[in-house]
């Protein structure tokens, strides 16, 4: 049984379930190199469909992450516009209906846009004449993509909940299953009329709870990345970090504005007053207050909604083990007030649990419902696979970038990493998200004063305020990050308290409160980055590493040793581990 799952809209995506068992998934972004790039994932499905022979004789289903159309299909502005083009649009066009895609249209067509439009824009006006953005004729649309491009039989592309993507990603990816029922939560900024819904899971078999189209925390959180000069759906994530600097005496004026927009009711939000144009709302009310309150008053506000959620789905349930996806499960600061909390005893987020991660819950869904035993996914290194094998990387040497080559030798990186080196990783399969887990990453010693500004200086640019994260051994975790919940941390997607003597692994911490959004990491999952964490901690008593993703700022994290060497050559970096060759740049 062969199922392909597709996400269509921003950081579009693909994944491929083989008998039960998600063998690849893939970001559209990786292979057109366009960060978060939106629409149709063409590529990743031509990627796909090359690397495993896949055609309309053995594709069983192709699942389909929504079934209602939104103008980022048809359009992919938010893969091409700016900060500024982006305020003039949420003060000039937006209104309740965000997904209004003729609102979109008139904002192209008044600054005169001319990027590529998704398959969808071409094919739906192909057959219709004119544009027809009705939810029937954007399924036709897209059955028809795939019986054009593809050769796929109409027939075999079903279209599933949008939410029911993010249960069935959460819950089914899930390696250890909790005894008992289980308490699936989603939240996001809007799919297929919802943004929350709350169930109850057993025996695989979901129950619906709740449900609301009235939680605006994604899309407040969108606004106030966007009003403090930040790209709204990529530098939310700079927001959160910049969150605990302030004071919660400056801020809670702040929180109380926003929880003026909406309350709980019972275990799902709802208006209290919803403002027509929720930008300018936010831009009239908070111009008086400092950007890093405002971080603090909007995280505030995040945490304390959601934990009384989880705390009336507890007291409504009985309750204690949940799943949690969506966008708004990617603040890892919330994830971990969450988890604190003694009405929770077990809290799961997948490794992708925003939109990107619902090509991975379409094919689960299509699986359950056709009664398709599933296996968990038990680490996600899903992707394009850098072995010695594909390594061709001789040709990249030329007269103005010299390297050389030797047999990658674990002690050695160990050596060159206490002695302050940065070392890049590009090597075994490519992480799914937006999460590097080791193989493509930029690695250091996170005992070194100046290891921050050196990764930013030679790569990264981050803001100053940013946290780096860290990787720790599973065995070694329980001594220097607080857990005893033994929550699920392989994945990057919940933060954790530090205990006092996190001294010497301080820069993969965050600087003003010592959190650390850590991968916990279990051998098993991958057995050269532990041995290389291991043997590091051997020599150094050091138990962590800092571990960052391998891109340059606002591009995506490479995928295959053309990317890879890109980066090495266009960057300072000295030291690239690609496969299992360590290169070392020649001046």
């Amino acid at each position: 049984m062969i199922i392909l799952g597709i996400y269509d809209d921003h950081n579009a995506s693909a994944a491929l379930m083989i008998n039960g068992e998600i063998v690849e998934a893939i970001n559209e972004e990786r292979i057109t190199f366009i960060k978060n790039d939106v629409g149709f994932p063409k590529n990743a499905v031509k990627y796909l469909f090359k690397k495993y022979n896949i055609n309309n004789d053995n594709l069983d289903f192709v699942g389909v992450s929504s079934s209602r159309p939104s103008a980022e299909q048809y359009n992919r502005l938010s893969a091409y516009i700016g900060i500024k083009d982006y305020k003039y649009f949420y003060k000039n066009y937006y209104n309740k209906k965000f997904n209004n895609i003729n609102i979109f249209q008139k904002f192209i067509d008044k600054k005169n846009y001319s990027f590529d439009k998704s398959l969808y824009y071409h094919v739906n006006k192909k057959y219709n004449n004119k544009l027809n953005y009705s939810n029937i004729a954007h399924q036709n649309t897209v059955r028809q993509v795939f019986n054009d491009f593809y050769k796929i039989s109409k027939n075999k592309i079903q279209f599933i909940d949008h939410h029911t993507c993010h249960l069935s990603h959460a819950y089914l990816s899930k390696v250890k299953k909790t005894k008992g029922p289980t308490i699936g939560v989603t939240v996001d900024a809007f799919g297929d009329g919802r943004n929350q819904t709350v169930w109850k899971i057993k025996n695989n078999n979901y129950r619906l709870l709740a449900d609301s189209n009235q939680c605006e925390i994604a899309r407040i959180y969108r606004m106030v990345t966007l009003y403090l000069g930040m790209l709204p759906l990529q530098h939310e994530y700079k927001v959160m970090g910049l969150s605990p600097y302030a004071k919660k005496n400056y801020s809670n004026e702040i929180k109380d504005f926003f929880n003026t927009i909406i309350k709980l009711d019972g275990i799902k939000f709802v208006h209290r007053s919803r403002p027509k144009n929720m930008y300018t709302h936010i831009q009239e009310n908070l111009q008086n207050y400092r950007f890093d309150n405002i971080s603090r008053g909007l995280q505030d506000f995040v945490e304390e909604n959601l934990v009384n959620l989880f705390k009336n789905i507890y007291q409504s349930t009985g309750i204690k083990n949940f799943v949690y996806s969506g966008g708004v499960a990617m603040n890892v600061k919330a994830n971990k007030i969450l988890h604190q909390n003694n009405f929770i005893n077990d809290l799961f987020v997948p490794a992708a649990p925003d939109d990107q991660g619902t090509s991975i819950g379409a094919c689960y869904e299509i699986a359950r419902l056709n009664n398709i035993k599933t296996t968990p996914i038990k680490n996600y290194y899903l992707g394009y696979d850098i072995n010695d094998k594909n390594s061709n990387y001789l040709k990249y040497r030329k007269k103005n970038f010299k390297f050389k080559s030797e047999k990658l030798n674990t002690n050695k990186i160990v050596n060159l990493l206490i002695k302050g080196e940065i070392i890049a990783r590009a090597s075994g399969r490519m992480e799914f998200g937006s999460r590097s887990l080791g193989n493509r990453s930029l690695l250091a010693s996170p005992n070194k004063n100046n290891v921050v500004k050196k990764i930013n200086e030679l790569i990264k640019n981050r803001d100053f305020w940013m946290p780096f994260a860290g990787t720790i051994c599973s065995e070694l975790a329980n001594s220097y990050i607080k857990n005893p919940k033994k929550i699920n941390g392989s994945f990057m997607t919940i933060a954790f308290d530090t205990k006092e003597n996190k001294c010497n692994f301080a820069a993969a911490t965050h600087p003003y409160d010592s959190t650390i959004r850590c991968q916990i990491l279990k051998k098993e999952e991958n057995h050269w980055y532990y041995n290389l964490l291991m043997s590091f901690y051997k020599k150094t008593k050091i138990p962590v590493l800092l571990n960052t993703s391998l891109n340059v700022h606002g591009k995506p994290i490479v995928m295959d040793e053309k990317k890879a060497l890109e980066l090495f050559k266009e960057t300072p970096l000295k030291y690239l581990i690609l496969g299992n060759k360590l290169l070392t740049k020649i001046k």
